[in-house]
């Protein structure tokens, strides 16, 4: 036998009345997780980031060490070089200034360039935007 309920002029049937908290509750549940979802792929893309900026950073001083130290013998050797064919010492060693000054540029450039492949953070900030526009959208209506 089923019982009613009486609401506003309108005879509503208790597992009606169930089924809708139900849904309500089940949606909910997806929301969550839903987010919990999100969080999570947030998460690994911040974890996969850091290690490619810590592994870049690495690479990046241990490029430079092998640099400086290559470049300063070879460096020296050309100033000497330079000497040799006749130039003052002075403006042999500018001119090896000159072209040590002009390597670091470019190898710095080189390294901003390669960590601006990074998008781990961004892509969370994203999300988490995507996400906020979806749920004033979606949820928060009146």
């Amino acid at each position: 036998m089923r019982s009613h309920i009486w609401t506003n002029g309108n005879i509503v049937e208790e597992e009606n009345k169930k089924g809708v908290f139900l849904t309500v509750y089940q949606v909910i549940e997806d929301g969550l997780s839903l987010m919990g979802n999100i969080v999570e792929i947030a998460r690994q893309n911040i974890n996969f980031s850091i290690r490619k900026i810590i592994i870049g950073f690495s690479l990046l001083l241990i490029a430079l060490t092998f640099l400086i130290l290559t470049f300063v013998f070879l460096l020296i050797s050309l100033a000497f070089i330079f000497v040799d064919l006749g130039l003052p010492s002075s403006l042999s060693f500018f001119i090896v200034s000159i072209i040590m000054i002009s390597l670091s540029a470019i190898f710095t450039l080189i390294s901003i360039r390669s960590f601006k492949k990074i998008k781990g953070i961004r892509d969370a900030i994203k999300l988490t935007k995507e996400t906020n526009a979806y749920l004033k959208d979606n949820l928060f209506k009146s």
